[in-house]
């Protein structure tokens, strides 16, 4: 009789059962989690599967199945979801649907798969550390987003209003007709909103559960498992894994913020890392593939294409730097004739097209291209976190450097995998060099406010792994039994570290925008003078050089390790005082086109929320409604509607040029019909289809609008009007 926990569902169902408490008593209704639960629980099956299938003739641990799983049939889902979408919102059911076929077919003839593994003690702790930390980063998700309240909230990002509506609009009416402008349309990377639109729509979710609740929470189980699972394949080193998911959750940058590889503000972000680390652990396994079957090979290499159109349409950023990854392996592997270099340029191949096409179809040729500017000083990351010494261009180029150098410790391990000759051509330390140059790259080249770093954050997600099993094989080489009792001094390493961390946070905090430059110098100079110290000890068997490199680089990484907590330690904002937007650091801020309304809405109230209840309740699904709240996205977000016009904020810079005269035109009839109901003023509502008016009232103070229309529902901050058709 096996015991329980020699039983390798009880991995899955455990996590499956956590993450519904989770939901539960983050008032998420009882019906809403079960569905959404049974609908993440067929994809993440069908991707497990279609993972075993591709590796049926090597054993795959239950948590790498179940991180991976959720990787595959996440992607899976949503890109049959979006493609097939005009011939029914069920479509997401069709990889589900395939497997269970397949495993029925296989089942009869008496193929079966072996059973996964089940996990040892490194990998249960591994996971509880994660779910720990994991719950202590969710918990600023959901106090700043509840989803019932009384009276005025205001503290969701203003973005979010824009992700749900966007999310909605996508599995409502398609992609190629914005819920923001009907008839419009909107170039983004929305792949990520298009999965949470579709379990939305499906589970008949309310607003914001899935991309507070849901998203957040797949996104922590799935990355930790698969960094888990495949920090297990690379080393013995028991700690690693739970290194490699500390780095993952709570890490960041040394001495600067925004290095949150799980962001929960941006779902694209925490959905794409799902994907990234999926693609780089089926590309490893490709170049795997001599030992393979054909059949194992031709599954690695659709899961390849799926997850690369799945990161390509879910993050641009993560697309381009996983696609420079897996170009940098295949080109080093053709220079040096590896064994595995066709099948590394084959895959290669496959991102590279996955990545243009997917940019093409889904994101080229929106009204503002993006506003990241090439080899140019101004709007660099450094200058907004306030890490230039100086404000002057010298300053800027030495920020520039000190932001590199915040970036870098988190990555430190993989230098130990460089540095070994046992390692430093293998494919997966070859596909860290291709990240880390990659990442490091576009912070040098590229300027963006902090859309600049999403590259090299992007990158961290894999490297963080990578990073994890460096240290470990460091540490084991200098201190052979680390792999179970790390050393005295490892430990007294890793106290350093942590004291190291509280001063670069002490130094970020109280030394204000003109001294927090100095963080990240003392963060990584700091972690080089402990390494030396340390390793004059000799108390190791290692050369003095081999344990003062060792030392180092996992003080380095340490100190990364809690820094998602740094941006806790002050309010204040980077930029160097008494500068404004100079010239020299910044650009100025304009706006994108010359229109009305230009009030971001930065918090709404629970008769916002009844009002659009009210909609829900007696209208039709496919009615078309105008508002007074044109600049913002609240109006969609909140009834699903698609809108005359709303969100110009967003529908403006990412619809199509051709599409801003309309835009325009729409927002001045939709004021015009409210603030001076008339004949005149009726029609062009009548010709976008209008059937509804939402009215804010402090906007307007007008309160009678007949004969045009006529209030339908009425509270004290929103009027709904019916449109008068026969006015028409």
């Amino acid at each position: 009789m096996k015991s329980l926990a020699s039983r390798v569902w009880v991995t899955p169902t455990a996590l499956l059962i956590v993450a519904m408490v989770f939901l539960l008593i983050t008032q998420v209704s009882l019906s809403q989690t079960l569905l959404v639960s049974l609908i993440v629980s067929s994809q993440g099956l069908s991707g497990a599967f279609m993972w075993r299938l591709a590796q049926r003739h090597r054993a795959v641990g239950i948590i790498e199945a179940t991180g991976v799983g959720l990787a595959v049939g996440t992607a899976a889902a949503l890109f049959c979801g979006a493609a097939l979408r005009p011939v029914t919102t069920w479509s997401w059911m069709l990889p589900s649907i395939i497997a269970l076929v397949i495993w029925v077919i296989r089942r009869a003839r008496g193929h079966l798969l072996p059973s996964c593994t089940t996990p040892n003690r490194a990998g249960v702790v591994a996971l509880v550390v994660g779910g720990v930390l994991g719950a202590l980063s969710l918990a600023a998700n959901v106090i700043n987003y509840p989803l019932t309240w009384s009276g005025t909230w205001g503290k969701y990002h203003p973005d979010m209003l824009f992700f749900e509506a966007i999310s909605q609009g996508i599995a409502r009416f398609g992609a190629n007709d914005s819920i923001l402008m009907a008839g419009g349309n909107i170039r983004y990377h929305w792949l990520a909103y298009a999965w949470s639109g579709q379990i939305s729509l499906s589970a008949d979710a309310a607003s914001f559960v899935v991309l507070t609740r849901v998203l957040p929470i797949v996104a922590i189980i799935a990355t930790v498992t698969i960094a888990i699972g495949w920090a297990q394949r690379m080393t013995k080193v028991a700690w690693v894994p739970t290194l490699a998911t500390v780095l993952l959750i709570s890490g960041g940058y040394v001495g600067a913020t925004y290095g949150t590889i799980l962001n929960f503000d941006s779902p694209s972000q925490s959905l794409s890392m799902i994907w990234m680390l999926g693609l780089s652990v089926a590309f490893l396994a490709f170049l795997r593939a001599s030992s393979l079957s054909r059949a194992s090979s031709v599954w690695l290499l659709v899961i390849i294409a799926v997850l690369a159109i799945a990161v390509s349409g879910g993050k641009i950023s993560s697309a381009a730097i996983i696609a420079a990854g897996v170009a940098f392996t295949a080109i080093v592997g053709l220079l040096r004739r590896s064994h595995w270099a066709r099948h590394a340029a084959l895959a290669a191949v496959v991102v590279g097209v996955a990545l243009v096409l997917t940019y093409l179809i889904v994101v080229a040729g929106s009204a503002d291209p993006g506003g990241l500017k090439i080899l140019q000083l101004v709007d660099r990351a450094s200058s907004v976190q306030g890490l230039n010494p100086i404000n002057t261009p010298r300053g800027i180029v030495v920020g520039t450097v000190i932001m590199m150098l915040a970036i870098l410790p988190r990555w430190a391990g993989l230098g130990w995998l460089i540095a070994a000759r046992s390692t430093r051509w293998r494919a997966s330390t070859i596909l860290g060099m291709g990240l880390a140059i990659a990442g490091l790259a576009t912070v040098v080249l590229i300027s963006g406010g902090l859309n600049d770093t999403w590259f090299a954050l992007a990158a961290s997600a894999p490297l963080a792994v990578l990073s994890a099993v460096g240290v470990g094989r460091a540490v084991t080489t200098v201190s052979p039994r680390s792999i179970d009792r790390p050393a005295p001094v490892i430990w007294l390493g890793a106290l350093v570290a942590l004291g190291l961390a509280i001063v670069v946070t002490a130094v970020w905090a109280t030394g204000g925008s003109s001294l927090r430059w100095l963080a990240p110098i003392v963060g990584v100079v700091g972690a080089l003078v402990s390494g030396w110290l340390l390793a004059r000890s000799g108390s190791l068997v290692s050369s003095r050089r081999g344990l003062f490199l060792a030392m180092s680089i996992l003080i380095l990484v340490c100190v990364s390790a809690p820094s998602r907590a740094l941006g806790f330690a002050s309010t204040t904002f980077g930029v160097l005082p008494n500068t404004g937007l100079s010239s020299t650091a910044f650009t100025p801020i304009m706006p994108f086109v010359e229109n009305i309304d230009r009030t971001v809405v930065r918090e709404w109230s629970s008769h916002d929320q009844d009002s659009a209840r009210w909609i829900l309740a007696n209208t039709e699904p496919d009615d078309i409604i105008a508002t007074n709240v044109v600049f913002s996205p609240l109006v969609p977000a909140l009834t699903r509607h698609r809108m005359m016009i709303a969100g110009l904020l967003y529908q403006a810079p990412y619809g199509t040029p051709s599409q801003l005269p309309t835009v325009l035109d729409r927002e001045k009839a939709s004021l015009a019909f409210v603030d001076t109901p008339s004949a005149s003023s009726i029609l062009p509502l009548c010709a976008a289809g209008v059937s509804w008016v939402w009215v804010e009232n402090a906007r307007t103070e007008v309160r009678n609008w007949s004969p045009w229309a006529e209030v339908a529902y009425a509270n004290d901050d929103v009027t709904i009007l019916r449109l008068a058709s026969d006015r028409c």
